[in-house]
């Protein structure tokens, strides 16, 4: 019995031991964890302040950096300009260039003047005929629209019928070629229906022989129920 006993005693003892080992062991690790944890947190809480501090700075040297080197470029590109203009005077290449561009410039605007000159000589700019200068001057032309009219010429209907009759005063304007260039009413019968025809008969009249320049005269077309 007294052998049990002991046995039993020394294998508590070992077991107490082993306990207490297990124990400190576990204790360590935790520890030995806690502190790589808490030194990691420290590590980034001094990251985050340091970026905090260290960021708008860096962004800050960053901006002045680009503006740094911006205004230098501009002012290598003005020194540049500058330097060119400057040898380009001292040669008289500027200079000359100016002077032709003034020359050139002159001789345009008084080549446009002598232009201008020579058509107003040409053709007066106000300058209406009336119908027997037209006569006159281009006789073949006149004869020929006046016998045009006289065939061509018809009483609108309608007017014959109310009993209107009216005199249709005309600008007629002819080019070069003898085109009709312009017709227009100076003075109206004060009816449309005889003003319509009036146009649509002098209109139908052209073209006429060729003429030395534009010729604008007044003519007139008269609607009376007598002569019809």
């Amino acid at each position: 019995m007294e052998q049990k006993t002991t046995v039993f005693t020394a294998n508590q003892k070992e077991w107490k031991r082993v306990k207490l080992g297990s124990f400190l062991v576990t204790c360590m690790l935790y520890g030995s964890i806690a502190l790589l944890g808490y030194g990691h947190s420290k590590k980034i809480g001094l990251q985050y302040k340091l970026t905090k501090k260290i960021a708008p700075q860096i962004s800050v040297f960053h901006i002045n950096y680009r503006e740094s080197k911006v205004s230098q470029l501009r002012q290598k590109k003005a020194t540049a300009s500058s330097v060119s203009a400057s040898s380009l005077a001292k040669k008289g290449i500027g200079h000359k260039k100016i002077v032709k561009k003034q020359a050139t410039e002159k001789e345009i605007a008084n080549k446009e003047t002598k232009e201008k000159g020579e058509t107003t000589k040409q053709t007066p700019k106000s300058k209406v005929w009336i119908e027997k200068q037209f006569a006159t001057t281009y006789p073949k032309s006149f004869q020929k629209m006046q016998l045009y009219l006289k065939i061509h010429k018809h009483y609108p209907f309608l007017a014959k019928q109310r009993g209107i009759q009216g005199v249709v005063q005309l600008q007629i304007q002819i080019n070069k070629e003898g085109k009709l260039k312009q017709a227009s009413i100076i003075k109206s019968s004060e009816y449309a229906i005889l003003d319509k025809a009036a146009i649509k008969l002098v209109k139908g009249a052209f073209p006429l022989e060729r003429t030395q320049d534009t010729v604008t005269f007044t003519m007139q077309v008269s609607y009376a129920l007598q002569a019809n």
